[in-house]
This record gives structure tokens, C-alpha cells and sequence, in this order.
């Protein structure tokens, strides 16, 4: 392992970022209080159409490097960081995050007084170019949104500490625990289609590799001393991208419950009403349509998107048993 001295691997793995929003990400970086000669920073391009080695200048830090990963796809892209990784700490900053000043030192603090944790984070504020429509603010948890007022921490089987896991964005993890996730994960296409690749959305790559930390023992947690702001652009408050979301993450959580718990996604035929019930709910979608809210039709599709999601689900792992 080089530069023994360090303490911190900060990832940021991105894909066509926009430049004004990865700048806010860096710049956030260039301004953290822990001192930059203690952390190395890995800024992993993942497939980008303009390579950034030639884009985008690190020379402010002195242990920057930028590394090109061309398999297409997020969980590719956080392999490839922990491998490159020097350190005993990760944190894994998305190209949208904004870290407030001190969350580097504070996770650097919060590691060492409680060596029981494996992975940890905070708050997560939305900041949003345009206001969301208060109907669609249920589904803004999807976008990584949460705020934290409470320390909260879990080690348990399964999915069950989820509820305390953090999410990608910000994420403190201890190598060891990243590099059992990095063996778990690198020749099992399943745990790779459970992130986004491409147009391709899924969000349960991060989960995956936080519950790692249970099963080695160490818990999960959530701390109010962590927080950072997500830049979310208009383009991810519409409705069709949020609909699409709802199915990816629906899919992908799905195959989750089943790597960790066993549990086996909906299927049509498991959910296929009798006639007299489909003839009900044709009625119901009938006068829906003529009479709903934007509010009450935006749930109903990201309901049928979740459904949907969950049957793909299912499709998936019957597509991989027939292969074996």
C-alpha cells in the first residue's frame, strides 16, 4: 500500500457530469478543514464521452489522481476506486455532492470513536434549480434526500439494518469491508445490475455494499455531525424520469431482498386478480382518469412502475436460472 501516511481515499466516480455541478464538487473538496496531505483523492471517469485527465486540473491536491474505467456502469466505476484506493478509509462522493466543510474531519472523527461501525453518513439536502410540485415531493427520498437529527445504527441480518444504512452519496466505509463487497461482487452480474449504467437506472448498489458491514459484524449508521447538499437539475423533477426511477429502483431492490434475504420478487401470476376484481379495476382506472389529480395519477403510475420493477425482477432471476 502507497502513502501509508494518509488517512482518507475520497472516490468520486462520474459519468458525462456536468461541469458546473462536478466544479461545486471539487471546489467543496478543495475547501474541507482536514488538512489534504492526510487524503488522497480518486476521481474515477467512468466512460465519459471527453476523457477528464486533459478537462479537468487536480494540481491543487497533492495526492489527485484521475482514473479511466471503460465498463460502463456505476458499480464498475466504485470497483475500480477501491481497488486504486490506498487507504483504511473510503468515502465515496457522487459528481452532484456538495460536502459541507468539515465532513471529511467529522468522518475521519466518527470512525475512530466508534471502530464498530463498517459504513456510515448523514444528512442529504436537496438543492433544486426549480422548486418540485408538492406532488411529487412523496418520491424525493428516491433522489437520496434524507435528513438526519438523530445518530441511529443497526447491525443486523439481511435487509433489516437498511433502515440505517447509508446511501451512496457521502458514504464512509472501512476498505476492508469495501474490498469484501469488491470480492462479492466482481463476477456476479446480479449485484452489478443493481446500479445505474448508462440510461439505465437502478439504486441499490450502495445498500448492497453498506450490508457487507453486518455480515462482517459491524454496524451501519446515520450521523446529524454529516451532511451535504445534492444538486438535483429540473430534468430529474419530471415526471417521467421519477416514474422510471420508481421501476429501476423497485427492480433493484427486489433483487436485494433476494441476495440478502431469500425472498423472491412478485411475478404477474402471483399477483393476477380474479375477473371480477380486474373488471373492478378497469372501473376504477376508468373514472381515475376522467376525475383524478395530477397527484392521485402521478401515484397510480409510480405504484404500476413499482409493480413493473418487481416483475423484471422476477424475469431476471428466471432468465439466470435457465442459463444454469
Amino acid at each position: 500500500m502507497q502513502h501509508c501516511s494518509l488517512q482518507l481515499s475520497v472516490i468520486i466516480c462520474t459519468h458525462n457530469p456536468r461541469p458546473d455541478y462536478l466544479r461545486r464538487t471539487l471546489d467543496a473538496l478543495k475547501a474541507q478543514t482536514f488538512r489534504k496531505e492526510q487524503w488522497e483523492l480518486l476521481l474515477v471517469d467512468n466512460a465519459s464521452k471527453e476523457p477528464f485527465a486533459a478537462v479537468w486540473d487536480l494540481t491543487w491536491h497533492p495526492h489527485a489522481r484521475v482514473i479511466r474505467e471503460n465498463e460502463l456502469g456505476l458499480t464498475h466505476a466504485r470497483l475500480r476506486g477501491i481497488r486504486e484506493s490506498n487507504c483504511d478509509l473510503i468515502v465515496f462522493v457522487d459528481d452532484d455532492n456538495v460536502l459541507e466543510p468539515n465532513y471529511l474531519e467529522q468522518g475521519i472523527s466518527i470512525a475512530k470513536l466508534h471502530p464498530w461501525l463498517g459504513a456510515f453518513n448523514g444528512s442529504t439536502i436537496g438543492e433544486f434549480e426549480h422548486d418540485p410540485h408538492d406532488w411529487v415531493r412523496f418520491v424525493l427520498p428516491n433522489l437520496a434526500i434524507r435528513e438526519v437529527k438523530t445518530v441511529e445504527w443497526a447491525c443486523q441480518p439481511g435487509t433489516r439494518a437498511l433502515g440505517c444504512a447509508p446511501c451512496g452519496a457521502g458514504m464512509v466505509i472501512r476498505r476492508h469491508v469495501a474490498l469484501a463487497y469488491l470480492n462479492k461482487v466482481k463476477d456476479d452480474p446480479l449485484r452489478i445490475s443493481l446500479d445505474r449504467s448508462g440510461r439505465t437506472l437502478g439504486a441499490a448498489g450502495d445498500s448492497d455494499m453498506a450490508l457487507c458491514s453486518c455480515e462482517m459484524g459491524l454496524a451501519v449508521g446515520l450521523f446529524p455531525e454529516l451532511s451535504l447538499k445534492h444538486l438535483i437539475p429540473p430534468s430529474r423533477l419530471e415526471s417521467d424520469y421519477l416514474i422510471r426511477l420508481a421501476e429501476g429502483m423497485s427492480r433493484s431492490h427486489a433483487i436485494l431482498r433476494y441476495i440478502w434475504d431469500g425472498e423472491l420478487p412478485k411475478t404477474p401470476e402471483s399477483v393476477k386478480p380474479c375477473r371480477s376484481e380486474r373488471l373492478l379495476r378497469a372501473y376504477q382506472a376508468f373514472r381515475l382518469r376522467l376525475s383524478a389529480t395530477l397527484a392521485q395519477q402521478f401515484r397510480a403510475e409510480i405504484q404500476a412502475a413499482s409493480l413493473r420493477g418487481e416483475f423484471q425482477a422476477a424475469e431476471m432471476l428466471a432468465h439466470l436460472e435457465r442459463r444454469e
